[in-house]
């Protein structure tokens, strides 16, 4: 099946982005999205690197389940555009909850 990455990090402020960002874009660059979220790609480089790997796990994911696909080597395009939240929901069973 899947990772459950995305379940387990749900209250995250990094997966809440990305799910938002994505929830909201079309087409999805991961290093335009890594740099919105976090700019300072020179001082500190390693926690650059922790983001880029939960932004690929993230994606992995969401690939597998089949709310985006690959569009370019770079870039993902969304197939619920305004939907992905509530798809997910449907998908895990009302897993992803965001709490009050």
């Amino acid at each position: 099946m899947f990772e459950n990455y995305i379940s387990e990090t749900w209250d995250s402020e990094l997966t809440q982005f990305v799910l938002d960002y994505i929830n909201d874009h079309t087409f999805i660059n991961i290093r335009s999205l890594r740099k919105l979220y976090y700019p300072n790609t020179i001082i500190y480089e390693h926690e650059t690197r922790s983001i880029s790997i939960k932004l690929g796990r993230i994606m992995k994911e969401l690939k597998e389940l089949g709310f985006v696909s690959n569009w370019s080597k770079k870039t993902f395009k969304n197939h619920y555009k305004g939907k992905l939240i509530q798809n997910l929901e449907k998908k895990n069973k009302n897993v992803f909850r965001k709490k009050a």
